[in-house]
């Protein structure tokens, strides 16, 4: 029996959505990763604390594709008392808004002992972050970052490598506790213990007062081990993918005696602009290219609060080999 609709109905504009969205054939490949999600100490910057790991990193584990790949993401809750949602930031999950991670909105959270596999289509490149969407765990460490390649990229800037510069605030209190200040309206009397970079940054510790900390530890003077590296050849171009991870603060991303080219912005391609630093804040990326044409040395990475205001954490120093 033949089946006819009418080009305005209803029913003609439901089969023509299967048909563009859910009998679309997938381009790529599938890409499958799982992620345990579990509580544990972290030393960051010298201070250990209790914050989220993912799969046993904070920062989670950097997850990649390539534009048409579809990603398949099983998300495992080991964190007893915490519900947690992963929203995927920046990508627009067109076709797959059910798999966009907004806790209570999109789906419900995911319960202690408890997993949920989201599944969808990589069809923007760029730099994204993927972060928790529930009750702002974000701050404790619950984030990783999400690159979606696109090949022919690589052809257009000619660089070597790339690597991901993820940035945090990072903060001596909870979460809960935080948003209970933000809530009672508390924000300009937040402020920031350190900054990381990939996980990883160094902290005063004269300036480290164990009873005002959620979960008091020792702080280890040595903290600058602690700072992220990069290793590079000179005289060649390198693509980093600038993350903010930031809940609150805004940062100033530089490199010491380097400018560089800026091109793209939120995952988007842009002409590319020359600078010397960039602003970012909470969850803005930005990719850029920076050429090693100075005289092989280490070179200091800085994240730092522009408006110097806030003293504490104003200078935050990494290293660029």
């Amino acid at each position: 029996m033949a089946l006819f609709f009418d080009r305005g109905s209803s029913a003609f504009c439901l089969l023509l959505f299967y048909f563009l969205i859910v009998q679309q054939p997938t381009q790529g490949k599938v890409i499958t990763s799982q992620i345990i999600l579990d509580r544990a100490i972290i030393s960051g910057d010298g201070v250990p604390q209790i914050g989220y790991v993912l799969n046993g990193e904070m920062p989670g584990p950097v997850l990649r594709g390539n534009v048409g790949d579809e990603l398949h993401v099983k998300v495992i809750n080991n964190v007893e008392g915490r519900a947690i949602s992963f929203h995927w930031h920046g990508l627009t999950m067109m076709g797959s808004p059910w798999m966009d991670g907004a806790s209570h909105i999109t789906q419900c959270p995911i319960g202690y002992k408890e997993s949920f596999e989201y599944r969808f289509k990589l069809d923007q490149a760029g730099t994204y972050l993927y972060h928790s969407h529930d009750a702002g765990q974000m701050v404790e460490g619950l984030l990783g970052a999400l690159i979606v390649d696109d090949p022919k990229e690589r052809e257009l800037w000619k660089y070597e490598e790339d690597f991901v510069v993820l940035i945090q605030d990072w903060f001596r209190v909870d979460s809960e506790t935080i948003n209970l200040m933000k809530w009672k309206g508390y924000v300009m009397g937040l402020t920031y213990d350190s900054a990381l970079i990939n996980g990883r940054g160094s902290y005063n510790c004269s300036l480290y007062h164990p009873s005002s900390a959620s979960t008091p530890f020792t702080c280890d003077v040595n903290s600058t081990n602690f700072l992220t590296t990069y290793n590079v050849d000179s005289s060649s171009t390198y693509r980093l993918r600038i993350i903010s991870g930031a809940s609150t603060f805004k940062f100033r991303f530089s490199i010491d005696s380097h400018s560089f080219q800026v091109i793209t912005t939120d995952g988007h391609l842009i002409s590319p602009i020359t600078s010397d630093y960039v602003d970012l804040l909470a969850g803005e990326r930005y990719d850029i290219l920076i050429k090693t044409d100075q005289p092989p040395n280490n070179y200091w990475i800085r994240a730092s609060v522009p408006t110097g205001e806030e003293v504490k954490g104003f200078l935050f120093i990494y290293l660029f080999i």
